[in-house]
């Protein structure tokens, strides 16, 4: 991050976050109704902000009974991910591999 702002070398980091991102199979969000009592919207794939209000708005309209034009978007398209039971190896295998190449400055 200094080489990129070198003004922030002086700087110490205070607070830090972490977490799993949802991620889809087809790299789209979903929504859409699991039962008469229970609406979703899932799988974000990194850009939440951008499309909560989207995605917050059409699983209101499934609350309310309607059943909006999701295209793309509709519960039907949401895979299984494969391997799943092995998804915490994975995921630590793979941000130890960013941590490292973050540490030696890549």
């Amino acid at each position: 991050m200094v080489s990129l702002f070198p003004e922030l070398a002086d700087i110490g980091i205070a607070y830090r976050c972490s977490g799993h991102v949802g991620m889809t199979l087809d790299a789209l969000p979903h929504v859409g109704r699991f039962d008469d009592r229970v609406c979703y919207a899932a799988g974000y794939n990194g850009a939440g902000v951008a499309m909560s209000t989207l995605l917050g708005r059409l699983a209101a309209d499934y609350a309310m009974g309607e059943s909006p034009d999701v295209a793309l978007l509709a519960a039907e398209r949401l895979q299984s991910v494969p391997f799943y039971p092995l998804r915490e190896v994975g995921i630590r295998l793979v941000a130890g591999y960013y941590q490292f190449l973050d540490a030696i400055g890549r």
